[in-house]
């Protein structure tokens, strides 16, 4: 192994433990078993770093990109639809995502995204918004990651709640159910595929509490979707982009808590919110916030 610190200056550790004399190997007057145990644990340490090495992140991405996007127009807010809990998009939504993907991918190569959605229905077809903006190429091969916890900050999802309540449908927090409904949402199209990740978020005591109680522990259970996806994405390779499609509440609480309130987001339908850190760790707190661009704006 390399050289490590050695408490005897400028002779070899090695040399000290075991020194020949007379054909026999001997240990030096002055050796204590103490300082014969700190080089043999040194020695083992250092082995063992060679032999199973951490995985490098450094160059991975310098800095990495962590843009949350808000889901288009929603069709009861236009009078479409009367599913106020999980309706829909509408056409001008679908656009409107349509717009904020090429807007993406015009920036930043597909092969370094890693797509992650809220379970709802908006964010879904939003997220589905990539596949008119990938050309008629049939090798393109994308994984849109469901995430329930990232509709916790939604208002429907606490005022029931939590994404665990018995009370939520379980297409928004079932594994089987939300990949099913992803491929449903996307016309089984072969250009994404759908997979789940379970960011152990759970029901929670605040059921039926006070309106400020809701916002309070949405918020709390998005932070920590938050931090499982980031932690995930930091398992990837070649990933210089996480792409969060969510909604504007957990938008709004992300800068303002890295801006320490003395910023505000404007959270337009599809809005993308730009945020950017380093790339061995990919930490919540390390994140810097850059802008959140309008649609209006693209």
């Amino acid at each position: 192994p390399p050289p490590f610190f050695c408490p005897w200056p400028k002779v070899s550790c090695f040399d000290h433990i075991c020194k020949k004399k007379g054909g026999a190997n001997t240990l030096p007057r002055h050796t204590s078993s103490a300082q014969i145990r700190i080089v043999l644990r040194l020695i083992s340490l250092k082995c063992e770093k060679h032999l199973h090495p951490r995985p490098d992140h450094s160059e991975r991405c310098e800095p990495m990109k962590v843009l949350l996007v808000r889901h288009g127009e929603r069709a009861d807010e236009c009078g479409e639809s009367n599913d106020r809990f999980d309706p829909p998009l509408t056409a001008q939504g679908k656009a409107q995502a349509a717009s904020a993907w090429s807007k993406i991918l015009g920036a930043h190569e597909i092969s370094s995204l890693r797509v992650y959605t809220s379970s709802m229905t908006r964010c879904m077809e939003t997220t589905c918004g990539v596949i008119s903006s990938l050309g008629s190429s049939s090798s393109v091969d994308l994984t849109i990651t469901i995430v329930p916890g990232l509709a916790s900050c939604a208002a429907a999802i606490n005022r029931l709640g939590s994404i665990r309540s018995d009370d939520v449908p379980a297409r928004l927090k079932s594994s089987k159910e939300a990949t099913e409904r992803g491929q449903e949402l996307s016309l089984n199209s072969a250009k994404v595929r759908w997979d789940f990740l379970d960011d152990g978020t759970t029901a929670s005591s605040y059921v039926g509490g006070a309106e400020d109680a809701w916002w309070e522990e949405g918020e709390k259970e998005w932070v920590k979707a938050m931090r499982t996806v980031l932690s995930h994405t930091e398992e990837g390779e070649g990933c210089e982009v996480c792409v969060v499609v969510t909604h504007r509440e957990g938008i709004r609480t992300l800068v303002r808590m890295l801006t320490a309130g003395a910023q505000r987001a404007r959270t337009s339908f599809c809005c993308v919110a730009s945020f950017s850190g380093g790339g061995a760790a990919l930490a919540l707190e390390d994140l810097t916030y850059e802008d959140c661009v309008a649609f209006e704006e693209y």
